[in-house]
């Protein structure tokens, strides 16, 4: 059975003007903050770091984990002045900004292949963004294709997961109608 220890906190290994990942990335978006789906962003953040630190290490919850000893599994991994891992200098190896630019919501629309049916639904009357302005509603294209403009996603995030047309994230955003996912790809647009 592995023994295992913490490593610190994200406030006392990363940032110690912010308790969670989630405060880092909406006070580094600053203003703009809200022209961005910073959950989303948080989410893919936390996903990187953990894809970043070695086997066995992990961020959990706002506490990095790890191994009691390490053998050799962190070779080849940045060393503080201890000798110890680094868990700054992986964290500070990724890009929060090219991470952010995928949510950008002022700049970014999605598409999504979502069936005919369920594309009517999307764009219609009776769909979920059609309570919104008519630029943020959710657009068919025809053939079983959709677009969904970046403002209307933080609306579809906060639907319920059981909802027809909830949104996550999952290494990508993806929409959920009747128990399936269907991926959106952002395409960029200038409007």
């Amino acid at each position: 059975m592995t023994v295992t220890t913490s490593y610190g906190t994200w406030n006392n290994r990363i940032d110690a003007y912010a308790l969670t990942v989630e405060q880092t990335v909406y006070e580094a978006l600053g203003d703009a903050a809200d022209e961005f789906d910073h959950e989303a962003i948080a989410d893919d953040y936390r996903r990187a770091i953990n894809e970043a630190l070695p086997s066995g290490v992990a961020l959990t919850g706002d506490e990095f984990i790890g191994p009691w000893e390490a053998g050799d599994e962190f070779d080849g991994y940045p060393t503080d002045e201890f000798g110890g891992l680094d868990i700054a200098a992986i964290v500070q190896s990724i890009d929060l900004w090219k991470i952010a630019e995928r949510y950008d919501l002022t700049t970014t629309s999605y598409t999504a292949e979502v069936g005919e049916e369920n594309a009517q639904w999307l764009a219609g009357n009776d769909g979920p963004t059609a309570d919104l302005e008519p630029q943020d509603r959710i657009t068919d294209l025809g053939s079983g294709k959709v677009r969904i403009p970046g403002a209307a996603i933080p609306k579809l995030r906060r639907r319920h997961d059981y909802e027809d047309g909830f949104v996550d994230v999952d290494g990508v955003l993806r929409i959920w109608i009747d128990d399936t996912d269907f991926p959106l790809t952002p395409d960029q647009h200038d409007d």
